[in-house]
């Protein structure tokens, strides 16, 4: 309807509805003399006047279907949600999905990397590079003596870097090792491993003066004799053995 098309004593709204207007002042029923006789819901509110329907219009990912409700429109989200939408919150753009844009827009800020995801099956990844950072740089970690102390190294500046020196992660029973125990965390020198292959690199593994001295003097430091096993690549009665002097008693 357009303005010249108005019948005389009504008004209309930005909506498109049509109110009389008060002729009189009547306070009991609330009427001032030239103003609608009732509120029209969103009259005066309105920073986007609807001057026609906005039915096949897009807004956002938003496209409007039909009308719905008093002041709303049904549409339907790019993603095949359909829900009801208030007219200002389209004209404004306050809405331009029906929520699944914000939950995206906030997984990017949010996201560092993609291997963190719940879904991932890399995520074991990020807690093994937390378990070896923290082992070489946080004195309370309780194997922070085994490496920190010794003076071992977490080199890698990012987890993307981690990542790319080990590749990705081979699954379950699969830890990171070091090539050389006595060296760092750092790129070149990091490898994944399972138990039974440390087991087999165990198998003709000969010690030197050097590496029996360390393993006497660290057990009497207190560390552990099996952590040790592990390092040196020996099975833990042959640290006993070492120990105990049943083993390179002469030295």
């Amino acid at each position: 309807m357009t303005v010249s098309s108005i019948p005389e004593g009504l008004c209309q709204c930005g909506c498109g509805e049509c109110i009389r207007i008060a002729t009189v002042n009547d306070p009991r029923c609330g009427h001032v003399k030239g103003k609608p006789i009732r509120f029209i819901c969103g009259h005066g509110t309105r920073k986007y006047p609807i001057t026609g329907s906005l039915v096949g219009k897009i807004f956002g990912r938003l496209r409007v279907l039909s009308n719905g409700r008093s002041g709303c429109w049904i549409c339907m989200c790019q993603c095949g949600i359909v829900k009801e939408v208030k007219t200002n919150s389209l004209m404004t753009g306050n809405t331009k999905s029906c929520g699944c844009l914000r939950v995206e827009v906030s997984g990017q800020k949010n996201k560092t990397h993609g291997l963190s995801s719940l879904r991932s099956p890399h995520r074991r990844m990020l807690y093994l590079f937390w378990g070896a950072r923290n082992r070489c740089s946080n004195p309370r970690d309780k194997a922070f003596k085994y490496y920190g102390a010794r003076g071992i190294e977490f080199r890698f500046k990012s987890f993307e870097e981690f990542v790319e020196a080990l590749g990705p992660w081979p699954g379950p029973g699969y830890s990171v090792d070091r090539k050389n125990n006595d060296g760092h965390y750092e790129p070149g020198n990091v490898k994944w491993s399972t138990k039974s292959e440390q087991m087999r690199n165990r198998r003709g593994v000969k010690l030197t003066v050097e590496a029996v001295l360390k393993i006497r003097k660290r057990v009497s430091a207190g560390e552990s004799r099996g952590f040790l096993a592990s390092e040196f690549g020996v099975v833990k009665k042959q640290i006993d053995r070492i120990v105990a002097r049943r083993a390179w008693a002469s030295i």
